[in-house]
C-alpha cells in the first residue's frame, strides 16, 4: 500500500506505509500528545475500548474488545480518527487516517491538498482563530461540539476534539494534530 503525506507543502509518495506512519505518528505526532499531556493516544483509545468493555461485559460477559497499540493499527482503524495539518497561513492537511477519511468523505491524496477550514463551518462554531491560538499556546485541549462539513457537504457534529501542537525533533512547531472517535459524531440538524 502506497499513502501519500503533504509536509512541509509537499506532496510525498511514502511507501511502505509502516516507515511513513512510525516516524510521523511515533515519534512526531503521538510522542508530542504525550509529552504535553502526560497520556498519549494510545491510552487514551484503550481507555475508552476498556470502559466500554467494563459496561458491556457486566451485561453481557464479552470481554472481546481488542486493544489498539501501534500506528499501523490505528491508521486502519475505521473508528478512532486522526488529522493533521501544517503551519501554513492557510494550514493544509498533511495526514488522515481511515477513520477520517471516511466521515470527511475523502481520499488520502484530495485530502493532502486541502485547506483545514473547508472542513469547518465558522458561522456555526464560536471562533475557530481564538479558539486554536489558546490550543496552541497551552500545546493541547479540546473543540466541543464542532459541526464540520464532508467534502460532499454533509454537516456533522463531532462531540470532543482533542487537539494538540505537532512539533520535529528541533522543537520547532510543525502543525497541529486531532484526534476524534467516529462513535461521537452524528449528523448536524439546525
Amino acid at each position: 500500500m502506497v499513502r501519500k503525506a503533504n509536509l512541509s507543502g509537499k506532496l510525498l509518495c511514502i511507501a511502505p506505509v509502516v516507515c511513513y506512519l512510525n516516524f510521523f505518528f511515533s515519534y512526531v505526532c503521538l510522542h508530542r500528545l504525550e509529552k504535553s499531556s502526560g497520556r498519549g493516544i494510545f491510552r487514551r483509545i484503550n481507555d475508552i475500548l476498556l470502559e466500554e468493555q467494563s459496561s458491556s461485559s457486566s451485561s453481557t460477559g464479552n470481554n472481546n474488545i481488542k486493544n489498539i497499540t501501534t500506528a499501523q493499527e490505528l491508521d486502519v482503524n475505521p473508528r478512532f480518527g486522526i488529522l493533521s495539518h501544517g503551519t501554513q497561513p492557510d494550514p493544509i492537511y498533511n495526514y488522515g487516517n481511515q477513520a477520517s477519511l471516511i466521515l470527511f468523505e475523502q481520499t488520502i491524496e484530495r485530502l493532502c491538498t486541502t485547506p483545514s477550514r473547508y472542513s469547518t463551518v465558522p458561522e456555526l462554531m464560536d471562533d475557530r482563530t481564538s479558539l486554536i491560538r489558546q490550543i496552541e499556546e497551552v500545546d493541547y485541549g479540546y473543540l466541543w461540539n464542532a459541526v464540520r462539513n464532508s467534502i460532499q457537504g454533509k454537516l456533522f457534529v463531532i462531540e470532543k476534539i482533542l487537539i494538540w501542537n505537532v512539533y520535529n525533533d528541533k522543537g520547532e512547531r510543525i502543525g497541529l494534530a486531532a484526534f476524534y472517535d467516529r462513535e461521537r459524531c452524528a449528523p448536524y440538524c439546525k
